[in-house]
């Protein structure tokens, strides 16, 4: 799946991008636009290194829980314009349950450009779930807030599971959220030195184990991390 996803993002002129899996506060949260008391930053939701975790910024250090970090990162380097995609495993200490684990892959999109429209935001979402699963994908576009985007949006496409019946995965709604996005926020384009007068974009983030869940008709994500050679001997 990863490997068919930065097919069809390069033949769209994104880079591929690759980062560390430890990261810092900084990184992680600060640049991103996270409040102080954001409760993402505590040990009930965030890995933090003993001994770190008394620490602040770029001294607190972490297994990261999202690839966004990496955002900022990559237009210091690289300025701006710019298209790019990460993929990556990230670490979340929450519960399991059939939809969520707590080691699992992300593989985040980032346009940011003088001149990008909403629109080509939501055509480049539907463009790429129709290349992987080789047809047209049912979405839809909720608002919700996330702090490194303004607006954001909750994205959610057809379960494929069970073609939108209801299912385990869909939680009986027929509807699975896949990935957050938006439009990068003014403060992370800061962080990244840039003006944000002249550049926006386009911001996604998926969850890749949900979209082979989707592909392969696969009810339960614990399976991919279990170990179990019966269910990995399938996809040989």
């Amino acid at each position: 799946m990863r490997d068919d996803l930065n097919g069809a993002f390069a033949s769209m002129g994104f880079e591929i991008y690759e980062g560390r899996e430890l990261t810092t506060e900084q990184d992680a949260f600060d640049n991103l636009n996270f409040k102080d008391d954001h409760p993402a930053r505590e040990t009930m939701d965030t890995y933090w290194l003993a001994g770190t975790e008394d620490e602040r910024a770029e001294k607190r250090i972490c297994l990261r829980p999202h690839l966004t970090g990496a955002s900022v990162h990559y237009l210091r380097e690289h300025g701006a314009p710019a298209r790019f995609v990460y993929p990556g495993r990230v670490y979340r200490n929450e519960s399991t349950d059939p939809g969520h684990e707590r080691a699992f892959y992300q593989y985040e999109a980032l346009i940011v450009e003088q001149d990008f429209s909403f629109s080509s935001g939501r055509l480049l979402i539907n463009t790429i779930l129709e290349k992987v699963f080789g047809h047209p994908v049912q979405t839809r576009m909720r608002a919700g807030y996330f702090p490194f985007v303004e607006p954001g949006f909750e994205i959610d496409m057809r379960c494929q599971v069970c073609g939108g019946k209801g299912c385990g995965v869909c939680k009986q709604v027929g509807w699975i959220e896949i990935m957050p996005g938006g439009v990068p926020h003014p403060n992370v384009l800061k962080a990244a030195g840039l003006d944000p007068q002249l550049w926006s974009g386009f911001y996604i983030n998926i969850g890749l184990d949900r979209l082979v869940m989707m592909r392969y008709g696969i009810d339960d994500v614990r399976l991919f991390h279990s170990a179990d050679l019966r269910f990995l001997e399938q996809f040989k």
